[in-house]
């Protein structure tokens, strides 16, 4: 899941106001601590919301150079994986995917740290140069 305020206000209208996010934690559906991803790292991470396939799609590195080997620091994304539990769970319980709501996380995320999600159709795609 990733954390960014479109996924929290979606969480929060759908439940009438609970902090959706703080109780799946607390319950032990999500992760405790978020990972942190690389901008452009992200092009390899793949998900399923609804009955549709996604994927992330990322900036190019950084660049670097011989005299400046480090790279510059890199904006990251914010994911909080689901635990076990939390993975047999999404298997069996009825989703309800919400209309709009993944253009509106890929704008937010895109606007933010430059990385868009798009529908996966299995091939493979180059991040934006």
């Amino acid at each position: 899941m990733v954390e960014d305020r479109v996924t929290s206000n979606t969480l929060a209208d759908a439940s009438g106001g609970v902090d959706v996010e703080r109780h799946m934690v607390d319950i032990g559906i999500l992760g405790a601590a978020p990972i942190l991803v690389p901008a452009s790292k992200t092009s390899a991470w793949r998900f399923s919301y609804g009955t549709v396939n996604y994927r992330f799609v990322g900036p190019p590195p950084p660049p670097s150079s011989p005299k400046f080997p480090v790279q510059k620091t890199e904006l990251q994304l914010f994911i909080r994986l689901f635990s076990a539990i939390g993975q047999e769970l999404s298997k069996v319980a009825r989703q309800e995917a919400r209309e709009g709501f993944i253009a509106h996380l890929s704008g937010s995320i895109q606007e933010q740290i430059k990385v868009r999600i798009e529908e996966d159709n299995g091939e493979h795609v180059a991040p934006p140069k």
